[in-house]
């Protein structure tokens, strides 16, 4: 369970220059994630690769926002927070969340939250959940930008006609993520 604030990008600035960082283990594979005082402000998921010291993740499409976090890096404490994550039914307290964007994105993003573990909705039907029908477009648009995944579930949104493409993190992870949450079907799109 989270609580999600959004944030303007100009109250976000401040947040990004005091953000820690880390890797983690997940069950869907290498995750980087970030966080301030305030809660987290970052999840995203990453190939794997053996040297981890050598190599610092992108933590936005505008990778120059978190141009210095060598110096905030601790392993150890994300992965208590990845241990929140993947494992909320452990924890009563929900994890806060933080994020900035566009007007529209922090509206797509609080409506991501509603969808429940074990449910999926198409693109479309978000789009008319947010008062747009015709914005499915750019509904997907601001599920791709989610800078904290998995959290902020854009993996319950799927294709009207029950596909699975167009993952940010890849489609076999979506569909990993869904087959966690009990959607078997979903693994086969073209399943009856």
């Amino acid at each position: 369970m989270i609580h999600l604030l959004t944030l303007s990008d100009s109250e976000f600035v401040d947040l990004r220059q005091r953000m820690n960082w880390g890797w983690v283990e997940s069950p869907f594979g290498l995750c980087s994630l970030g966080w301030t005082k305030q809660g987290i402000v970052h999840l995203a998921f990453h190939a794997d690769f053996t040297d981890r010291n050598v190599h610092r993740p992108t933590f936005s499409h505008r990778s120059q926002d978190w141009a210095l976090l060598d110096s905030n890096r601790d392993d150890a404490t994300a992965q208590t927070f990845g241990n929140r994550v993947y494992q909320p039914e452990l924890f009563l307290t929900p994890l806060t969340v933080l994020v900035g964007g566009t007007v529209f994105q922090r509206t797509v993003w609080q409506a991501l939250t509603q969808i429940h573990c074990g449910s999926v909705v198409s693109y479309r039907c978000l789009a008319q959940k947010i008062g747009n029908p015709r914005a499915a477009r750019a509904v997907g648009a601001a599920c791709s930008a989610n800078p904290v995944g998995y959290l902020i579930p854009c993996h319950r949104v799927i294709l009207a006609s029950g596909g699975i493409e167009g993952y940010r993190w890849g489609t076999d992870r979506k569909m990993r993520m869904l087959e966690a949450e009990g959607l078997r079907a979903y693994s086969h799109p073209s399943a009856p």
